[in-house]
């Protein structure tokens, strides 16, 4: 592990790991420090930024929380995935396990941990050697082309020929960019259920602020064609 470097100091991490941001092709949304910002209101999130060369290579954020004294590491809410990842170029082979063990150093001490970890995320050997346990799931995922029409033909053809003509027959589909519209809607299937709706109005427009400014996201409302 020697030719990796690790960053000092946490602005310095900061400044890494957005430079980090800035490099990977494939970032998911979930991981871009902006986002990380809008969605880590209970704690506060920081990273294990690893260098090469003077560039980062690999990182690893954290959502870091506090109970009864005890630091923990958990999953920030309305995100999907955190956990080690790297540059394309270092993913499998000599690179990652070497990576991922320099990532695993700068983590603090905590009394848990319970990640998510992105699909690209294959070798858990590291983690597994410092105790970690790991739980596979499963997703499936369509092309990402950019072109609809790859999409739709990677839809099984019972979706395509029964399921969605079905629906066009009775619902419709419109764009709004009211988010109380869509907390109202959200908010109903957990009030249904006798559960209390886990996103806040306040915490929704936090988000929704930092998605919408940078044009990364749609409300999609479907209504019913008979009564609206």
């Amino acid at each position: 592990m020697r030719n990796y470097a690790k960053i000092p100091d946490f602005y310095g991490m900061k400044q890494a790991y957005a430079t980090f941001c800035r490099q990977a092709p494939d970032l998911p949304l979930f991981l871009h420090d902006w986002y990380l910002d809008a969605v880590c209101t209970e704690g506060h999130w920081a990273a294990a930024v690893v260098e090469k060369g003077g560039k980062p290579v690999a990182v690893w954020p954290y959502f870091l929380k506090r109970k009864w004294g005890f630091r923990y590491v958990a999953m920030p809410p309305l995100c999907k995935m955190m956990g080690p990842y790297l540059l394309p170029a270092y993913r499998g082979g000599k690179h990652e396990s070497g990576l991922v063990e320099a990532l695993l150093t700068q983590l603090p001490p905590l009394a848990a941990m319970e990640q998510d970890c992105h699909y690209h995320f294959q070798n858990w050997l590291p983690l597994y050697w410092q105790g970690f346990r790991q739980t596979t799931r499963y997703s499936y995922t369509l092309p990402n082309t950019g072109r609809l029409e790859d999409a739709w033909n990677g839809l099984s053809s019972d979706y395509r020929n029964n399921k969605i003509p079905k629906a066009r027959a009775w619902v419709s589909l419109e764009t709004t960019d009211d988010t109380a519209l869509f907390l109202q809607v959200h908010d109903k299937t957990f009030v249904r259920k006798g559960i209390k709706p886990p996103i806040t109005p306040g915490f929704l427009q936090r988000v929704d602020g930092a998605l919408a400014t940078r044009d990364r996201r749609r409300i999609v409302l479907a209504r019913d064609r008979q009564d609206g």
